[in-house]
């Protein structure tokens, strides 16, 4: 192979050109304005500049360190603060190490740029502050610039208070860097876009400020116990902070030291780290992040993952640190972590975030052997031995998005109260599984009291405008010891629980008292006392879908909780996928939709209370409380307007040896039952109680009430209604073979329970005398002699109608009477039968005459026919008297 003259002469003009740059870069020149005097050659010695008080002044050309070099400030050690600026417009390349005597605080300015790379270190005694600021602006008005060295601004000795970013202003880039500072001192880069790269930044029980800012923008300083500390409040645009390959800053210590970082978009990917532990007797200065844009952590298959966390150690006294974010979105994925721990006696700080949208999605797995590193998690946890309590998990959003695999999680292991976790948002949507199917990886929300733990778990808080809970995740509290669970609180506008895993798993709500487990071999090893959470929702609509539940469970002597429900509407229907195999988790459900109350051991199951307007249940959905161990059941209490059961739906109380639990339904309007649908009491030993109070209640197509026992006595059914539409009393032990719509409180071994129907509305019989079957003779009841009497009558003085009924109200109708005592006036006269006179008969005049008083009569002769006049009854009773 030949190279040409020119060939090779190109060649070394670039190897010439890259030795003259490196040679320029990798040096340290004064520009001869504040007189600043550099010795040396790769290790530099810096003397002289000016000192206006205890403030020294230095201004460089350039000031770039080789690999292996260095750059001492050889200052008098009773100065305060060392102000270094770079005027020459070049990258600074740091590769060597910049060290200071006494306990100075160091900064360097320099608008072009920086560059820490991987041999970059840092001796100094104070804080150190990098910037590509173009000025430093002081208390007094003073300015110390970097893009006007020669201006004739005097130098100061008070202490400064902003930096002024220019038009341009360069990047920070920390490139395999190990950059440490003393303990309770400052570490802060403030420039245009930051980036770290398998590099490390450590501030012991100090403090980290870490600001990408834009033109034109100008960066508060104060001063605190710490050094410095950034003010952006009037940063009007940010940009970009990118943390990659394992890139870490740290300021655990004795009380756990302050980050602060603030940027448009924030990203932490390949196993970078931001913590801060506390260690000591003093509580934690905590985590905050304030992005403009978005805050981005990305996990990978490690052991050691993407994570943000503040733990309280197991030396620790003091409570550890808070982590705060403030961004529009938030995303953790991949198996990406935001931690708070208590290991010993401090107690565990709190996650807070407040944005737009917030997504934790995925988990970190290797793909070739399907191992699982870590699930996308936001955790406020106590560890094992430890006596702190538990942080809160705390959200506010618009939007939160909880999928595949990933968590929010504040689990209890010591003797503290577990923390709770507290979401409010427009939308909350919980969805997928597990990459591996795994079960006890559950994707959604868990707070627990673990095995051997004492304290209480932590609760549930969820104040959404719309809840989805889809396809097999669940959110749950639960006890594993001796302590009590949490509760589950939802306050929502229309919640939607449905559908399951790809391995047949509800997805659910669920509250469950568990026993001690060694989770190694997956035996029990001892049964606890710890109560059951209870489960309240106050909603406008409720819908179980597709196997979706909501339950409270307990296998130990702790009673379970309660579910509580108050919604508008309540829509329960569908089955689960029917599971691949069997279920690997003992909590794991699959069947129905449904409410589900129950014991599995020797403790008292819990109870079920809803009210609502309307509540439907299809489709096999049911509402179950049960005690499928020793434990009684739990009771049922429902008031509804409506109350609606199709499709072999049904509302059930069972227990296998224990009390059966009663089942109370009180409907204003109409319980209407369909389609082999049901309400059943019963147990193995005493039946439990059924109550219903409705006004209508309608069974067709094979539906019964049923409250039957085995050994034990039937339950009582009691029934108040206005009318009962295909449903009747039945004596049967199988009314759910027989193809009727029965009413039955049977006992297969013992005593039959009552059937009480009470009915409240109108009989139409009510109120109805029955009239006698024996007829009386009217002939035995009438004077014979008057039959045939024209003028015969029956009258009946009085106001007349029928008598009053006894069993009626008695009502006042009379009218206005006069009560006035008028006895003296009334004269009592023996009654007479009176004869009437017989008609005269007209006789025609034959003659005249004048009487005695001169007045003319007319004459007739008298008829020689004369008819003799019919008698009256009065005539012909006297007629008999006189004749005795």
């Amino acid at each position: 192979m030949k190279v040409s003259f020119a060939g090779f002469s190109f060649i070394g003009a670039i190897f010439i050109s890259v030795i003259y740059n490196m040679s320029v870069q990798a040096q340290v020149s004064p520009d001869n304005t504040l007189g600043t005097t550099v010795k040396g050659i790769d290790n530099y010695t810096i003397t002289n500049g000016t000192r206006v008080g205890n403030n020294l002044f230095h201004s460089f050309s350039q000031f770039s360190i080789p690999s292996n070099g260095s750059v001492l400030f050889d200052n008098a050690t009773d100065i305060q603060n060392i102000f270094s600026r770079v005027t020459g417009g070049d990258i600074s390349h740091i590769r060597g190490e910049i060290s200071a005597k006494g306990t100075a605080n160091l900064f360097l300015l320099n608008p072009a740029g920086v560059i820490f790379d991987a041999k970059a270190s840092l001796k100094i005694g104070g804080s150190f502050f990098g910037t590509t600021a173009n000025s430093i602006k002081f208390a007094d008005g003073a300015e110390f610039s970097a893009v006007n060295p020669n201006a004739n601004t005097l130098l100061t000795m008070s202490v400064p208070i902003g930096l002024q970013m220019g038009s341009n202003p360069g990047s920070i880039n920390v490139y395999g860097s190990k950059l440490a500072i003393p303990a309770k001192n400052t570490f802060a880069l403030v420039g245009n876009n930051l980036t770290f790269d398998q590099s490390s930044i450590t501030a012991r029980d100090g403090r980290v400020e870490l600001a990408s800012v834009t033109a034109n923008n100008l960066v508060g300083l104060s001063t605190n116990t710490n050094g410095f500390s950034l003010n952006l409040n009037g940063v009007n645009q940010f940009q970009n902070i990118n943390f990659s390959n394992a890139a870490r800053v740290d300021t655990s210590g004795n009380q756990g030291g302050a980050i602060a970082l603030q940027g448009q978009k924030i990203t932490l990917s390949g196993s970078s780290s931001i913590t801060s532990h506390t260690l000591g007797t003093s509580s934690g200065q905590g985590i905050l992040i304030k992005a403009s844009e978005s805050l981005e952590l990305i996990g990978q298959p490690a052991l050691s993952n993407t994570t943000i966390a503040a733990y309280s150690q197991p030396t620790a006294r003091g409570r550890g640190g808070d982590v705060t974010i403030e961004t529009p979105l938030l995303n953790v994925l991949n198996g990406a972590q935001i931690n708070t721990r208590a290991y010993g006696i401090g107690d565990s700080g709190n996650i807070t975030v407040k944005s737009t949208v917030v997504n934790v999605i995925g988990e970190a797995i290797y793909t070739p052997t399907k191992q699982r590193f870590s699930v996308s998690t936001l955790a406020a946890n106590t560890m094992n031995g430890s006596q702190g309590r538990g942080g809160d998990v705390v959200i506010d959003a618009a939007q939160v998005n909880i999928r595949d695999g990933a968590e929010l999680r504040a689990t209890a292991r010591g003797t503290g109260d577990g923390g709770n976790i507290i979401v409010t948002a427009n939308n909350l949507s919980i969805t997928g599984e597990t990459a591996t199917g795994e079960p006890a990886f559950l994707t959604g929300m868990s707070t627990s009291i673990r095995e051997y733990a004492t304290g209480r778990g932590g609760d549930i808080i969820l104040n959404v405008g719309k809840l989805e809970v889809l396809n097999g995740p669940g959110i749950r509290t639960g006890t594993y010891g001796e302590g009590t669970s949490g509760d589950i609180i939802v306050n929502a506008d229309e919640v939607t629980v449905g559908g399951s895993s790809s391995t047949g798993v509800s997805s659910r709500f669920f509250a469950s008292t568990n026993g001690n487990y060694d989770f190694a071999t997956e035996q029990l090893i001892s049964l606890g006392k710890g109560q059951g959470g209870n489960i309240t929702f106050n909603v406008g609509k409720l819908n179980l879908l597709d196997g979706g539940r909501i339950s409270t469970s307990t296998e130990t002597y702790g009673q379970a909780g309660n579910i509580t429900i108050q919604a508008n509407s309540i829509n329960i229907a569908g089955v689960s996928q029917l599971p691949s195999g069997q279920l690997l988790y003992s909590l794991d459900a699959t069947g129905p939709s449904g409410l589900y109350a129950s014991s599995t051991g020797p403790g008292i199951a819990g109870s079920v209370n809803l009210t609502t307007e309307k509540l439907s249940l299809g489709d096999r959905g049911e509402i179950v409380v049960s005690g499928k161990g020793t434990g009684d059941a739990g009771n049922m209490l429902i008031r509804a307007n409506y109350l609606n059961l199709d499709q072999a739906s049904k509302l059930r109380s069972e227990a296998n040896t224990g009390e059966g639990g009663n089942i109370d339904l009180q409907v204003r309007d109409v319980l209407l039952m369909r389609n082999g649908s049901y309400i059943s009491a019963e147990a193995g030993g005493n039946g439990g109680n059924i109550k219903i109070n409705a006004p209508n209640i309608v069974g067709l197509e094979n539906s019964d009430i049923i409250a039957n026992a085995v050994q034990g006595r039937g339950g009582n059914i009691q029934i108040t209604t206005q009318g009962i539409v295909g449903l009747q009393y039945r004596n049967l032990l199988n009314p759910r073979e027989v193809v009727t719509n029965d009413i039955t409180a049977s006992s297969q071994f013992n005593v039959n329970g009552t059937v009480q129907i009470h009915h409240t509305g109108v009989d139409p019989n009510f109120g109805v005398i029955k009239l006698p079957e024996n007829f009386t003779d009217p002939s035995q009841k009438i004077t014979s002699g008057c039959a045939a009497s024209t003028d015969s009558s029956f009258v009946a003085i009085g106001r007349g109608g029928i008598p009053k009924n006894p069993s009626e109200d008695i009502r006042s109708d009379r009218t206005w009477s006069d009560m006035r005592d008028i006895s003296p006036f009334r004269t009592r006269q023996q009654v007479q039968a009176q004869i009437s006179k017989s008609a005269a008969v007209l006789v025609q005049a034959t003659s005249w005459h004048r009487n005695h008083q001169g007045k003319i009569e007319l004459i007739a002769d008298q008829s020689s026919m004369n008819v003799p006049p019919s008698l009256t009854c009065a005539e012909v009773s006297q007629t008999s008297l006189h004749s005795h």
